[in-house]
């Protein structure tokens, strides 16, 4: 099984398999492995071959699932938040899901310093000016929990700077490698 692959070399293999391969009958197998294995490290190997899908209906089973604690660990809710939102074909759709449940994110990990890395790894990944405005938006209001107040900031700063540098520079950018 998976579990005896070489540790460095399994999440690639079973990443590459969920990417190229029949998600339909991938997924759930990794999945219930995931659930079955007593082995922290197979786990986190799973969570990010899983959410390195591009079929966003994967994406949207397994964001259903980040929040069912039967399956995700809470301590491994961030992992798999990270992992989801740093997919570009699971961006926008994790970044719907955190909107819609962070009242769930405040009440599991409000009470730990780990609150702060939902907004910190959401400004960390998103890039247009739309999505800007959707974090400014929706974070601002937030900054009335002390805790959250530098990560929001500085995820405003970053998003801004990131944003700024993508309109400004793209177009070079694609014209320079359309040269190539």
């Amino acid at each position: 099984g998976v579990e005896n692959l070489d540790p460095e070399l399994r999440a690639l293999i079973m990443g590459a398999v969920v990417r190229h391969g029949d998600t339909k009958t991938v997924v759930p197998a990794l999945l219930s492995k995931y659930q079955s294995t007593e082995s922290p490290e197979l786990q986190s190997d799973i969570c990010s071959a899983v959410t390195s899908t591009t079929d966003k209906a994967i994406i949207k089973q397994l964001l259903a699932l980040v929040n069912n604690t039967k399956i995700v660990r809470t301590q491994d809710t961030i992992q798999w938040f990270v992992c989801l939102i740093r997919n570009r074909y699971g961006r926008q759709l994790t970044w719907q899901w955190l909107q819609a449940n962070w009242q769930w994110c405040e009440d599991n990990f409000g009470a730990e310093k780990s609150l702060d890395a939902f907004p910190r790894y959401a400004a960390g990944t998103l890039n247009n000016r739309v999505l800007l405005e959707e974090y400014i938006k929706f974070f601002t209001p937030l900054r009335s929990n002390i805790s959250l107040v530098r990560s929001i900031d500085m995820g405003i700063v970053d998003l801004t700077a990131r944003v700024d540098v993508i309109e400004r520079d793209s177009a070079a950018v694609f014209k320079a490698l359309k040269s190539l």
